[in-house]
């Protein structure tokens, strides 16, 4: 099976939110690259603040999370 993988030249940030710190814990090390850091919030509680924080050029969100 072969596989296609895109790499990022270009510096980027994302944010990864989800209420599971398992898949957050995932996330933070599968989608980390020398050009691109991840940051992870726990729900969107934690994501909104963060954005108000920081500029984010994606961000990963989990739409069944309690209290969404």
């Amino acid at each position: 099976m072969s596989g296609f993988f895109y790499v990022l030249e270009d510096d980027a940030r994302l944010l990864f939110v989800d209420d599971d710190p398992i898949l957050r814990e995932f996330a933070q090390v599968n989608l980390a690259a020398p050009s691109t850091v991840v940051d992870v919030a726990a729900g969107g509680g934690g994501g909104l603040p963060r954005m108000g924080e920081q500029r984010y050029d994606v961000v990963l969100l989990d739409l069944e999370m309690p209290g969404t």
